[in-house]
């Protein structure tokens, strides 16, 4: 979820770290999940009573988490690489081409990729109030999801997973037949 990684998020954690962070300042863990498809930690939790000893050895990353972290940024400069090369694709085949969603991780994208109104022509989001505005950095007009329907794009990029069935579903109301793509 390389889009994630913006300024507003000044932390990450894996469970084990979280979990441990939390026995250390006095609470006592009793869950930690993954939710909202994986791309956040819930917590549950409530102050140690006195007099307990925090439990933080039971908070230990496994053994592959220092390579999972090495090999971070070769699958950054490869995901960043295999979108570029998507990106330009697509403008070389004059695909019309949006991203939905103009948050954190479509903006993030955007700029990363380096990829102006020459290669993605407009951001849709539902937010009325970013309608009529501009993605900072990249340039793009954030537009309504209706505006899809007069435009026609061949690609639209979405940037979370989880609102793949409902974009593709608000697309082929409008009679959109574009290739929707997962960022």
């Amino acid at each position: 979820a390389i889009w994630d990684i913006i300024y507003e998020h000044c932390s990450y954690y894996t469970p084990q770290s979280l979990g441990k962070l939390l026995e250390r300042a006095g609470f006592e863990v009793l869950m930690i999940s993954e939710q909202y498809g994986g791309q956040f930690l819930g917590v549950e939790a409530r102050p140690r009573l006195s007099g307990r000893v925090a439990d933080v050895g039971r908070w230990v990353n496994p053994p592959e988490f220092g390579s999972m972290v090495r090999r971070f940024q070769q699958e950054y400069a490869e995901k960043v690489d295999a979108w570029s090369r998507r990106l330009g694709a697509l403008a070389d085949r004059s695909s019309k081409t949006v991203v939905w969603g103009a948050g954190s991780k479509g903006i993030t994208f955007l700029n990363v990729l380096g990829a102006g109104p020459g290669q993605v022509e407009y951001v849709v989001d539902l937010n009325p109030h970013k309608h009529g505005r501009f993605v900072t950095g990249a340039g793009q007009e954030i537009v309504a999801p209706t505006h899809m329907a007069g435009y026609q794009p061949a690609a639209v990029i979405i940037m979370n997973p989880l609102y793949r069935d409902e974009i593709a579903q608000s697309l082929a109301e409008m009679h959109v037949a574009a290739e929707v793509l997962e960022a």
